[in-house]
């Protein structure tokens, strides 16, 4: 694709520029693929495909286990793909309560839930987990997919940069990365490569390496036409190059009508770019446990295999030193005979019960004991599942803080691009007329967001029991409870699907028919009384003395 645009080289300058403010990083983010996720990161443009042993730094594996758990635990309390986590909803809560826009959202959930299922989406998502633990940051790119509807992309530390806006919303990403000759053919086409990558693929160099560069950020008004939607004019810009191409030429320019990377950071300091997450903290700490469990190796070494004082006639002479060898040695030394070199006779039990504590320190910056609490209770007290699942949620709330910027960051981003795609693909039925000029909102559902509306929810949970307590005594307490409000929060608080609660305005129908029908019965059994008086009394002797005979003498006359 020849462009004669000038950005381009303005591009390779902002490349170079945003590699120059994530440089400080990029040895702490060495250490923590070092010692805490040794599959992951990528620092050199060339270290596609590459698969050394990269866990040799590794002898106790506490850290990557913790990690582990982390991202397990985000992924089943956060985005499980075994329950719904997320429902759209719009502010007004009277139009969320109507039968038909309930029914329209619904669908709605629905269709998006599809559509992460049939995707990467979920493994894209756990991988999210397990780089933003370890480096505070992580990173994908989601596209449209003809069978599945979106397509994940994950990026790892040291591929890509990022930027923020005046608010300190990442808008921009730039990566550089390496893809073969057949494939930058196949992705972008022959025409639009480099000479060089013509040249290769005319020579069947079809897996010589090709680096490549990929520009994410917003175009300004000028870059713009007015009235024109095309890929072009979007409002973020997205451009493919290759790195050392001349200049002017593009692999590809389109764009995109949002942010299309998701970009989760666990804690953002000031107006950084960059994140740090559990994996800072613990790196100390991994660090420490490493030289611990060595020093702890050559202790029990020096006790089972100690340096041997032997006479010189012994010297550079094969010696059997296992359990029950025989090694001769002159009678005429006093001394002699093979012997430790010293007394070993080290405390590995205080170097065990430190080992110990730091790895409950790790396991506590990874957060360990909020995603397994039964596995690190410390004692043998009894507790019962009630007691335990208090204890969770007690816990849960100490992620409120990563919660709200996952969601910000993470969840709402991946649904809006998710539903943007079922409506390009028409995959969603009309919304109601109700919805006309009204803003989807999103609500999660998941175990995190649930833990921190359990609070209210147990606070109305006593209001109820005390009522009904009081009400036992003084039923005309119940006058002042709102039976329905009461449903409504509490479906809400809890998650409760919504096809499980019936809309407002479905009930006052219900109620209406209840109460119509049960005037029609209160009116029938009052018209069979009415006919049953009435064939008593034609049924009634009149020719002797009786009470009826009694009354009809008393009015006799009177016509």
């Amino acid at each position: 694709m020849r462009s004669h645009l000038p950005e381009r080289e303005s591009k390779l300058a902002r490349l170079e520029k945003l590699k120059q403010i994530r440089s400080p990083m990029l040895q702490h983010a060495r250490d923590i693929s070092t010692y805490l996720l040794p599959y992951a990161g990528r620092y050199l443009v060339d270290e596609r495909n590459r698969y050394e042993d990269r866990y040799q730094d590794i002898i106790d594996e506490t850290g990557l286990s913790s990690l582990e758990i982390l991202e397990a635990g985000m992924m089943a309390t956060r985005t499980s793909p075994a329950r719904p986590w997320f429902r759209l909803q719009v502010a007004d809560p009277a139009l969320n309560k109507r039968w038909r826009v309930r029914q329209w959202l619904q669908i709605c959930d629905d269709v998006i839930g599809r559509m992460f299922r049939k995707s990467n989406t979920y493994l894209t998502l756990s991988g999210l987990y397990s780089e933003q633990g370890a480096f505070g940051t992580g990173a994908a790119l989601v596209t449209d997919d003809f069978d599945a509807g979106i397509h994940c992309t994950q990026f790892t530390m040291g591929e890509y940069s990022i930027a923020t806006d005046n608010r300190g919303r990442v808008n921009t990403l730039y990566r550089e990365f390496q893809m073969t000759v057949s494939e930058c053919v196949l992705e972008f086409g022959l025409e639009n490569c480099s000479k060089t990558t013509r040249k290769l693929f005319s020579e069947r160099m079809y897996d010589s390496p090709v680096k490549v560069a990929h520009a994410i950020e917003p175009r300004s008004f000028e870059e713009r036409e007015p009235g024109r939607r095309d890929n072009r004019n979007m409002p973020w810009a997205s451009c493919y190059f290759e790195l050392g191409a001349e200049p002017g030429e593009y692999l590809r320019i389109s764009g995109f009508r949002r942010f299309p990377c998701l970009v989760p950071r666990w804690r953002v300091t000031g107006g950084d770019f960059w994140g740090t997450g559990p994996g800072s903290k613990a790196l100390g700490g991994t660090k420490q446990l490493q030289i611990e469990q060595l020093r702890k190796g050559e202790a029990i070494d020096y006790q089972t295999r100690p340096p041997l004082q032997v006479p010189p006639s012994l010297m550079n002479r094969d010696q059997d030193l296992l359990p029950g060898g025989q090694i001769p040695y002159e009678q005429t030394t006093p001394q002699g005979g093979v012997r430790p070199a010293f007394e070993v006779n080290l405390r590995l039990d205080w170097l065990q019960e430190d080992i110990v504590d730091v790895r409950r320190r790790i396991e506590r910056a990874f957060f360990v004991p909020l995603f397994q609490p039964i596995g690190t209770l410390s004692d043998t007290t009894q507790r019962t599942a009630q007691e335990i699942l208090q204890r969770r949620e007690e816990m849960l709330t100490m992620l409120g803080p990563v919660t709200q910027r996952n969601q910000n960051e993470l969840d709402e981003p991946l649904i809006d691009l998710a539903f943007d795609r079922a409506i390009d693909a028409r995959l969603l039925p009309a919304p109601p007329e109700e919805l006309d000029g009204q803003e989807l909102e999103v609500e999660f559902l998941g175990p995190l967001a649930q833990a921190l509306k359990a609070v209210e929810a147990q606070n109305i949970d006593r209001f109820t029991f005390a009522l009904g307590t009081i009400g036992a005594s003084k039923p005309e307490v119940w006058d002042r409870f709102n039976a329905d409000a009461w449903v409504d929060h509490m479906s809400d608080r809890l998650g409760v699907h919504p096809d499980l609660v019936i809309a407002n305005d479905r009930v006052a129908i219900i109620r209406q028919r209840r109460a119509a029908a049960e005037a029609a019965a209160a009116q029938s059994q009052a018209m069979a009384v009415q006919a049953k008086t009435a064939r008593d009394l034609a049924a009634a002797d009149t020719a002797s003395q009786n009470a009826l005979t009694d009354v009809t003498r008393q009015y006799s006359g009177i016509v």
